[in-house]
């Protein structure tokens, strides 16, 4: 057993943010690992967590994937840890959201935005 702390973190944390996600309503990470048979029907998906990096990019799967499994009372947590494709993870949303910003400087504060340009109207 080892403890670990749910908390994103890279090596220098030049970007900190937040994350929000809504399921795919076909295909969601807990639809698949039933399919796979890699869960029981009573586990559920309490947290996901992806890795990526430069040295990544150019293979087949480049997103290292923990899925963190367990019973509804989450008197146990399980690690499922799978490469994924970029295409495989992102169609396991209806929706994701990822904002960063410089040492996490931005987060949850109202921004005044002066001026905003769209560069795919132009």
């Amino acid at each position: 057993m080892t403890i670990e702390t749910f908390t994103a973190n890279v090596q220098y944390d030049d970007l900190l943010g937040t994350v929000a996600a809504d399921h795919s309503d076909n295909d969601d990470i807990r639809s698949w690992l039933l399919e796979e048979e890699y869960i029981d029907e009573e586990e559920l998906v309490w947290g996901i967590e992806i890795y990526t990096g430069q040295i990544f990019l150019e293979e087949e799967k480049p997103f290292q994937v923990t899925v963190y499994v367990g019973d509804e009372s989450r008197s146990y947590m399980n690690q499922i840890k799978v490469d994924m494709s970029l295409e495989a993870f992102l169609s396991s949303f209806k929706r994701l959201h990822v904002m960063l910003s410089m040492n996490g400087e931005l987060t949850s504060e109202e921004l005044e935005i002066n001026d905003i340009r769209d560069l795919d109207d132009e």
